[in-house]
């Protein structure tokens, strides 16, 4: 199936959208966090237990020292954790801390309030659909992340 490209042009406007929303959002509290470092915040955050940092890099895309990098100064603002890997020394394992999972939650509430406030200028003119649409469409970008 060949995707219309009018929704290819909307997902890329939403896409545009979320990211300026984002700037906005980083903006405030911690204005001196890039945004790689807020992926980097974002992707720690989604996780159950701590990741690996090469895993982190990968879904950043950026390399390895770069990685480290970021995540080094991650580390000097108490935002972050990295600890051996207590199975394979050779690895580093990288964890939010209390900090870094406060900062990550206002960030994303900001957000959600720049979201809903865009939203709330259309005054209820979605259709019913729309979130269902939009789930779909979050989830097969989200793989390809």
């Amino acid at each position: 199936m060949d995707t219309d490209q009018r929704v290819v042009d909307a997902v890329e406007r939403i896409i545009l959208g979320g990211v300026a929303i984002t700037a906005r959002a980083l903006g405030g509290e911690i204005e001196d966090l890039t945004f790689p470092q807020w992926r980097v915040l974002t992707i720690i955050g989604e996780q159950e237990a701590s990741v690996h940092v090469s895993g982190v890099g990968q879904r950043v895309g950026v390399s390895a020292p770069s990685a480290s990098r970021l995540l080094r100064r991650l580390e000097d603002r108490g935002l972050i954790e990295l600890k051996r890997d207590a199975v394979d020394r050779r690895f580093m394992r990288i964890r939010l801390t209390a900090a870094g999972q406060a900062a990550r939650s206002h960030v994303i509430e900001r957000r959600r309030v720049l979201i809903r406030d865009a939203l709330g200028a259309l005054d209820g003119a979605l259709p019913a659909d729309v979130p269902g649409a939009l789930g779909a469409i979050g989830e097969a970008l989200m793989l390809r992340a």
